[in-house]
């Protein structure tokens, strides 16, 4: 199962927080602009490959967030779909599509943070249908389990994302034939403490609150 990659030596600290900082924020004018200003100082493989491999490195080594995991967690489906565009033609690139340098798009879309969430994790926990659909459509797998053993569903539940629960839900029960895994089901009984959306999780791969403010994720939904 894809986990998280170190970051990319030729990336400073700085290029990774302003590479994530725009993803949150849904600021896709200056994440292009950063990943072309950061492409002309690399020299291979050819330019046209470089934001999709600088977006695959560009990880927050203190939490294993992705550009991808800020985008899906506050539900800017316009990076999402411009980071997912990056994936050329397997046809045209097959080491990149198929896992090579840079990963492949399965792998971006299913890596998992240092508390086992992925982007589908976060979008689902935060309610952001159009995210998790986008999420969906491209590969993401519903069926990963963070370190607390749920899978998007369950968060999507704790939550109260009675939309997005749903959504997943018809999945498992198309996946599974005959309806939901009785450990999902289980789960889904517990009814615990809704669970929010932000920067990191606890150690036990909870999700946990911060202080808000600009650089913050949202907590309901809405945009910072």
């Amino acid at each position: 199962m894809p986990s998280v990659s170190d970051p990319d030596p030729s990336l400073s600290e700085e290029d990774i927080d302003d590479l994530l900082y725009f993803a949150r924020t849904n600021s896709l004018s200056e994440l292009q602009e950063t990943l072309s200003n950061l492409s002309t100082s690399h020299s291979a493989p050819p330019p046209s490959l470089q934001p999709l491999l600088l977006l695959s490195h560009a990880v927050d080594p203190s939490t294993g967030n992705s550009a991808l995991h800020m985008a899906s967690a506050n539900g800017h489906v316009e990076i999402i779909n411009y980071i997912l565009s990056l994936f050329s033609d397997p046809d045209s690139t097959p080491g990149l599509e198929e896992g090579g340098a840079g990963g492949g798009k399965k792998e971006l879309l299913n890596m998992q943070n240092k508390a086992g969430n992925t982007a589908l994790h976060y979008a689902s926990l935060n309610g952001h249908l159009s995210a998790v659909k986008a999420l969906i459509t491209a590969g993401a797998d519903p069926s990963i389990q963070n370190s607390a053993g749920h899978e998007a569903a369950f968060e999507a539940e704790r939550a109260e994302k009675a939309e997005v629960a749903e959504f997943l839900l018809g999945l498992a029960r198309g996946r599974d034939g005959d309806g939901v895994d009785k450990g999902d089901e289980d789960q889904l009984e517990l009814n615990g403490e809704e669970g929010k959306v932000v920067d990191g999780e606890d150690e036990g791969g909870q999700v946990k609150e911060l202080e808000k403010g600009i650089d913050k994720l949202s907590t309901n939904g809405t945009k910072p």
